[in-house]
């Protein structure tokens, strides 16, 4: 896979900023790629920007799970406990299987309200 673009997209301002001294150093180190930034408003919005990317990295564990979802390949980086857990269970099971528990679960949170 050929990567064009460095996509960051953010949900939260702090998100945000990082993503912006991110691509300061990078764009420092001349890396050979042309960088985007998004901060979205809305979890609509977050899903049509992964409608644009082949590949997603991230150390959130929503966008990565919405990732998953709509079958964008992802790449968590390790910053807590919780997506340590997630990598080493998405790498056991195919993205398939992970998306039917993460919908069944969504179905049975519903319900329950």
């Amino acid at each position: 896979m050929r990567i064009s673009y460095i996509y960051f997209i953010s949900t939260t301002s702090i998100d945000h900023q990082l993503s912006l001294e991110v691509k300061n150093k990078l764009e420092l180190l001349q890396v050979d790629k042309q960088i985007k930034i998004f901060k979205t408003k809305s979890w609509q919005e977050l899903i049509n920007q992964f409608k644009e990317i082949d590949l997603y990295f991230s150390g959130r564990m929503h966008g990565l799970i919405l990732a998953s979802i709509v079958n964008v390949k992802v790449s968590p980086y390790e910053v807590s406990n919780k997506i340590r857990v997630f990598k080493n269970e998405s790498r056991d099971m195919k993205i398939d299987e992970a998306v039917s528990i993460i919908k069944n679960s969504l179905k049975t949170i519903s319900n329950d309200r």
